[in-house]
């Protein structure tokens, strides 16, 4: 048995956002030090897990998502649109971040 068939999907994200944590792409560390440098009261924090999704960066204080693209964005438009139209419901009806 894998040692992930007995992760919840929570925990498979989770352990996932840990994995692009550690390895970031040379794009997001480079948004990463400028929101830390040039912005840092917006407090932005880096590959959290938002079921179903794990998003780039986040500032839930301003509401503010931000999604760094990449080759797994090339072809996937349709989905993007309704990733966005899930997270914009998800961070402003969520009682946890209000």
């Amino acid at each position: 048995m894998s040692e992930y068939q007995s992760l919840s999907g929570y925990q498979l994200l989770l352990r996932r956002a840990n994995q692009k944590k550690a390895n970031p792409t040379i794009a997001e560390k480079i948004l990463l030090s400028a929101l830390e440098t040039k912005i840092p009261i917006h407090q932005f924090r880096f590959q959290i897990v938002m079921m179903p999704f794990i998003v780039d960066f986040v500032s839930l204080g301003k509401q503010v998502i931000l999604e760094v693209d990449g080759s797994s964005h090339d072809h996937a438009q349709d989905s993007d649109s309704t990733r966005q139209y899930d997270l914009e419901r998800w961070i402003f009806i969520s009682p946890l971040y209000k």
